[in-house]
C-alpha cells in the first residue's frame, strides 16, 4: 500500500498498477478508498484502465449489495 499509493498518476496509465493498488485497498476492506480510487480510473485516458474501473465498480457494488441483503435478512426475527 505505502509503495503504490505515490504512483495514483501511473495508474491512470497503467492497469497492472491500478490492479495491485485496488487489490490492496479491497483487501483492507476499505470501501471509500476503493471507491475513490475506481472514479478517479474512470477518468482514464487508458481504455484498459477505463474498463477496470468499471468492471471493478460493478463488482465492489454487488458486494456491497448483498452485504446489504445479508444484514437485513439477519435482522428480521425468524
Amino acid at each position: 500500500m505505502k509503495l503504490l499509493a505515490p504512483h495514483e498518476a501511473l495508474m491512470l496509465r497503467d492497469v497492472r498498477v491500478a490492479h495491485n493498488y485496488f487489490e490492496a485497498l479491497f483487501q483492507l476492506r476499505d470501501i471509500s478508498k476503493v471507491t475513490a480510487l475506481l472514479n478517479k480510473l474512470a477518468t482514464s485516458q487508458v481504455r484498459e484502465v477505463k474498463q477496470f474501473a468499471i468492471d471493478r465498480s460493478r463488482a465492489v457494488s454487488q458486494m456491497l449489495a448483498q452485504q446489504q441483503q445479508q444484514l437485513a435478512a439477519a435482522a428480521k426475527p425468524a
